[in-house]
């Protein structure tokens, strides 16, 4: 449970930034206007909007984030990109899997 607990502690702050830079509205709207079947190429287009939304937010809050990160910044877009890519390209197969088999 204390496992649990550090996660969603720990992912918080970056679900808010990801809400408050309008991430969480652009990608539906990639989702719901996507009429493409390539699936690599949706995940692709949700990680470069994920990168760029990341970026986006990292430069405006970089007075709060101060010099603690270190240089982390790269990291976090890059390896969140990466998540973003793998999860929307199997989604999006899923789905197309789903769609095609009614």
């Amino acid at each position: 449970m204390n496992s649990f607990y550090a996660f969603v502690t720990a992912s918080a702050p970056v679900v808010l930034v990801l809400f408050l830079d309008g991430y969480y509205l652009t990608r539906p709207l990639l989702g719901i206007f996507w009429k493409g079947t390539r699936p690599w190429l949706y995940a692709a287009l949700a990680a470069a909007l994920f990168a760029l939304h990341s970026s986006f937010a990292l430069f405006l809050f970089k007075s709060e984030i101060g010099s603690g990160a270190g240089g982390k910044e790269f990291t976090f877009v890059g390896g969140g990109a990466a998540i973003v890519f793998a999860c929307a390209f199997a989604g999006r197969n899923l789905y197309l899997r789903w769609i095609h088999s009614k």
